[in-house]
């Protein structure tokens, strides 16, 4: 996943190989990030691989409202497990003709296949932590999870990764 950054004239985001000092504590992973920088919003974004299982983690730090972001995924996804770790203000996930607003701690599922530049995501002023988990058609299959089965999954890697908020799951 990276983010298209000829999506939105009005956020002229420029990639950089320098992460800032404020993101160097949310850096966790061997393969080197993608940072995206525009003075309105600022994206990190990490791929990650524990368990067998590669996803991202993402952080966003947006200093106004409604900035409409485009992310461009790996050919042949057919679902994506996003869960919010930090979610200060609003984050809408929009996807084909569905938009979900996820709010801290929680999760939703995108399906339906993907294609490049198919994930959009609308957040206000705040900061936003996620990881997605992307799963292709085979795996869809497989591995098609109930309400206490996400969590479980996504508890063994926020705690692998030391994000688990023990508080918020009391």
């Amino acid at each position: 996943m990276k983010l298209d950054v000829n999506f939105n004239s009005l956020l002229p985001f420029q990639q950089s190989e320098h992460i800032p000092a404020s993101f160097e504590h949310y850096l966790s992973s061997e393969k080197p990030p993608l940072y995206y920088a525009t003075p309105q919003c600022s994206v990190l974004i990490q791929q990650m691989q524990l368990f067998e299982k590669s996803f991202w983690y993402t952080v966003i730090n947006a200093t106004e409202d409604n900035l409409l972001l485009r992310f461009d995924l790996t050919p042949g996804l057919s679902k994506l497990l996003i869960y919010t770790i930090q979610n200060d203000s609003e984050m809408m996930f929009l996807h084909q003709d569905i938009g979900i607003d996820i709010g801290e701690n929680d999760y939703c599922y995108l399906g339906g296949g993907f294609q490049p530049r198919d994930l959009r995501v609308l957040v206000s002023k705040g900061s936003y932590q996620s990881l997605a988990f992307p799963f292709s058609p085979e795996q869809d299959d497989s591995e098609s999870m109930k309400s206490a089965e996400t969590f479980a999954f996504v508890n063994k890697f926020l705690f692998a990764l030391g994000l688990m908020n023990t508080e918020a799951r009391k």
